[in-house]
């Protein structure tokens, strides 16, 4: 008996195989859990470690508050545009074991081991134990899996909700029961708390009933009720998030609506544009996904049996594609919006496995082909991971120095340019404040009289020219607190800590 058939026909060897991979994919993310937040995505780590940490200062509340201070006069920064679920259970353990960041890293393995689990149950159902697993075993180790899957982020709960919600509608599908009805619901509704974009996964329910029980689908009330249960929450939440905060700064102030959120929606010829198409696929074929795993999903087209079989992971594709093509302005600015391609892009790639390896088996040994496509998936997925956990220090030893130099009520102004570091110092520091990628002498004195106590610089050898004008108005009107270096990315960074108070003889 072939490793294909055992797996297949063995339901003690299946699981033992899950086990093993699962584990597999929980080891890989321990390494840094205690780091400090300074890699690719710390911008958004930082963004949702400090709603945690203030919740575990003050309490849990439904107006979460971030450290970056919006424009104007310094007020609370109410920023809601997903529900406090996950940085409510995240200060929870802040205050049960001490704050740390293993905690809500930890909540992310989690999640993807629980998005894992309903995966293989899916693709089972759908094809076979041994497409579902190499299917986890993709969905674990994949670039952006592997990165996004241990990051402060809500995603991978947003992820792994999608997934369950899939698996239960498929099951209803099947058996047409009220039941896994009702769990896709709620599973729906949670993940579009997690991320309204989340909601996307409607349209693959939308197009599976429809193609399954035709226009008959319209006089079944349970889906009525399937659309209340599913969408209520998730929209409600974010209706009430536009009226006390500004839905993460992609909106025009409190009140705006989220229809109003232009960095996030296609605009203009976007879509006509090929350096849109070519980043969209450049990131999802490739850094996403890896070459490999690509070609084994669209390989399953060309097996007649698994093409029938993979028609639910085609429509699940094409849903996300509708949402790439609603929210273009995301998708070509972030590429964590890319995530919702990888569960079904793994999906599909276990199934082409599966199918190749069957295809080649009366020439190769199954197990001689696993191990080669396999062990080259790992070499490439590594080869595109490693750089995303590079950190860069520079910004965290400023915050610790402004932490050190000013006052724990101190509001900060940060120039920063860093793109991906536009919070880290304040973060760091434990401060509120505002960040700027440029300053001039007449925006000091802006934030001067909006309530700023503390400028803070910190500069790589090619953002200088960005900070001379300030250094200079700065070293002649305000008293310098502190003028070092930090290492960071390879590069010397300046930094300076001036005072804006003003000085009594």
């Amino acid at each position: 008996m072939t490793l294909l058939d055992r797996l297949d026909h063995d339901r003690k060897f299946a699981l033992g195989a899950l086990l093993i991979v699962t584990l597999f994919g929980i080891t890989v993310r321990l390494s840094f859990l205690t780091a400090p937040i300074a890699d690719r995505q710390s911008w958004n780590q930082c963004s949702t470690a400090t709603v945690i940490r203030n919740f575990d200062k003050h309490g849990f509340s439904l107006k979460p508050e971030w450290d970056v201070l919006d424009p104007g006069p310094a007020r609370p920064n109410i920023e809601a545009e997903e529900a406090p679920i996950y940085t409510g259970v995240s200060a929870q353990l802040y205050r049960a074991f001490g704050p740390s960041h293993a905690w809500p890293r930890l909540l992310s393995i989690l999640a993807m081991v629980v998005g894992g689990l309903y995966l293989f149950r899916l693709t089972a159902r759908m094809y076979n134990a041994s497409a579902a697993i190499f299917a986890v075993h993709f969905w674990h180790m994949t670039p952006y899996a592997w990165f996004f899957g241990r990051t402060i982020m809500s995603d991978p709960w947003m992820l792994a909700c999608t997934i369950a919600a899939a698996d239960y509608f498929h099951k209803f599908l099947e058996d047409d029961r009220g039941s896994d009805l009702a769990k896709a619901a709620v599973a729906t509704s949670l993940a579009g708390l997690f991320k309204v974009f989340a909601l996307h996964i409607g349209v693959l329910f939308a197009l599976a009933i429809l193609l399954r029980r035709g226009v008959a689908v319209f006089k079944d009330w349970r889906l009525y009720a399937f659309a209340v249960v599913a969408l209520a929450p998730p929209l409600g939440w974010i209706v009430y998030a536009s009226r006390i905060g500004t839905l993460g700064n992609v909106t025009e102030g409190v009140g705006a609506s989220v229809v109003g959120a232009s960095h996030l929606w296609t605009q203009g010829g976007m879509l006509g544009d090929p350096a849109f198409w070519m980043r969209l696929q450049s990131r999802v074929l490739d850094r996403a996904m890896t070459p490999i795993v690509s070609a084994l999903a669209f390989a399953v087209l060309v097996f007649p049996t698994a093409r029938r079989k993979s028609a639910y992971a085609w429509m699940w594709l094409a849903s996300v594609m509708v949402y790439v093509v609603v929210m273009g302005g995301g998708n070509y600015e972030h590429n964590y919006y890319q995530l919702p391609f990888v569960a079904p892009m793994a999906l599909l790639g276990g199934m082409g496995l599966e199918r190749v390896t069957r295809r080649l088996e009366s020439r190769f040994h199954p197990e001689n082909v696993l191990s080669v496509v396999l062990i080259a998936f790992l070499a490439v997925s590594y080869l595109y991971v490693r750089n995303e956990y590079r950190m860069d220090l520079s910004s965290v030893y400023a915050g610790k120095k402004a932490a050190q130099y000013t006052e724990p009520g101190d509001l900060l102004v940060v120039l920063d340019p860093g793109s991906t570091r536009k919070n880290q110092v304040l973060y760091h520091a434990d401060r509120r404040g505002w960040h700027e990628r440029r300053l001039t002498p007449e925006k000091i004195e802006q934030y001067r009289e909006w309530g700023a106590d503390d400028v803070v610089i910190c500069l790589s050898p090619d953002q200088k020219e960005r900070g001379s004008q300030a250094l200079q108005y700065l070293i002649a009107n305000y008293t310098p607190l502190l003028s070092t270096v930090a290492y960071g990315d390879g590069r010397i960074h300046q930094i300076y800590i001036f005072s804006l108070k003003p000085t009594h003889p």
